[in-house]
């Protein structure tokens, strides 16, 4: 159906939802506008290179998917989407966003994969219902600082950046469930990841880091542990305390300890 079809269609039939997925638009219809009863507008897959100010007036927005387009930045407007829940602008150059994102005070699932971008505004660690957050394949460096108050969030994936650090309010965001820092210059696994006792899956996997703190131990819920392509030659006594574990890669390091710890666990996890 082309674009201009489903718009009318949309208009006439109060239809909540307006997929307008590649339709080879390179600037949004200005109809669009007059649909104030959107509840999801999708535009995955487009040629959009900009977005009008107006994308920020949609009362009743509740899902907005950009990704697939050649977009460099998002209006701050976007900020007045005040019922969004999901925001997707996966594979998109963007390089920045605007400080208004950390308005969406409703926002529950956000993805940035496969993008450009070299930091993140400090506005995002406002986002406290923020439930899921990809940021996998960019160029980031930095963190915002005031993370822990992010308290909902449960998958953060932030492979393949450029972090060197994580910041002392990352440690505190003990509703993970999903963490995964693979990729990253971190150098360093701090025993402070022994508070993240909700973690079910965490990848560390491509880091550098020479060992892991006993601390690993109090993560009492993991089942997945994947650190294959590291340094470490010795793994805590403490890895034994975790009875949920279910599978563990640590190829590509030289372990030497490996076959006793697995003796003295009581279920051991499957080896990749």
């Amino acid at each position: 159906m082309d674009p201009q079809t489903a718009i009318q269609q949309a208009r006439q039939s109060d239809n909540p939802i307006l997929d307008l997925s590649d339709g080879n638009l390179s600037v949004l219809p200005a109809p669009i506008a007059a649909l104030q009863h959107l509840q999801t507008l999708v535009l995955t897959g487009n040629n959009l290179n900009e977005l009008p100010d107006w994308i920020g007036h949609f009362p009743r927005l509740q899902a907005l998917f950009l990704g697939g387009n050649p977009l460099r930045e998002i209006p701050p407007s976007i900020g007045q989407l005040s019922k969004l829940e999901k925001l997707v602008l996966t594979r998109t150059p963007l390089t920045r966003l605007p400080e208004e994102l950390g308005q969406l005070s409703n926002l529950r699932y956000l993805s940035l994969r496969d993008c450009d971008l070299q930091q993140l505004p400090d506005s995002l660690s406002r986002l406290t219902g923020l439930e899921q957050l990809f940021l996998t394949n960019n160029h980031i460096k930095r963190l915002p600082a005031d993370l822990e108050q992010m308290s909902s969030l449960r998958v953060f994936h932030l492979n393949n950046n450029h972090l060197e650090s994580l910041p002392g309010g990352f440690w505190f965001l003990d509703s993970l469930e999903d963490l995964v820092l693979s990729g990253n210059p971190l150098s360093v696994i701090p025993g402070e990841i022994g508070r993240l006792t909700n973690l079910k899956n965490l990848f560390l996997s491509n880091i550098g880091f020479t060992s892991l703190p006993e601390s690993i131990g109090e993560l009492q819920h993991l089942k997945w542990l994947f650190m294959a392509g590291n340094k470490v030659s010795y793994l805590p006594d403490s890895l034994i305390k975790l009875s949920a574990l279910e599978r563990l890669d640590v190829r590509g390091n030289p372990v030497e300890n490996l076959s006793g710890l697995l003796e003295r666990m009581a279920s051991p996890p499957i080896l990749y």
